[in-house]
């Protein structure tokens, strides 16, 4: 990891919410108990959060509980995933076959959904980060 090679004091832990079952390592959602264990320095300048809002929601609670001041406490949002399921007015619902290649998996689609979670409705592992589309990870090629 660049981070690490660049700042000498930088430690990550991850844990992982849903792990597939050869994962050894952290498993859940993050706790006051695991920051406070993996925590060294809870009197740093500045912590940064980035992910969900869920995610950043928790733990900002989770350092304000440990004596973190909130001023010291930046996060970077993503926005929210609020997508509409109704239909408008005139709109037709089309379903759509959608091949994933890798997996040769064939799904239906209907308008409104996206293919992270088609895909994970349907099985097929794609890797993700922000669930917005913004950072890139599930980045891929629409033929």
């Amino acid at each position: 990891m660049r981070l690490r090679g660049s700042l000498p004091n930088f430690k990550y832990e991850v844990c992982l919410s849903r792990p597939d079952p050869t994962w050894k390592g952290h498993t859940g959602h993050l706790t006051e108990e695991l920051v406070a264990r993996h925590m060294t320095n809870l009197d740093s300048p500045t912590f940064f959060l980035c992910g969900p809002k869920g995610f950043m929601d928790n733990a900002r609670q989770i350092l304000s509980t440990l004596g973190v001041n909130r001023d010291r406490i930046l996060q970077e949002s993503f926005g929210n995933s609020q997508r509409s399921t109704e239909s408008r007015p005139g709109e037709v619902r089309t379903v759509e076959n959608v091949v994933f290649m890798r997996s040769e998996k064939v799904c239906q689609v209907s308008a409104g959904g996206t293919l992270l979670e088609l895909a994970e409705e349907n099985g097929v592992q794609i890797p993700y980060g922000c669930r917005q589309g913004l950072c890139g990870t599930c980045a891929t090629r629409v033929l």
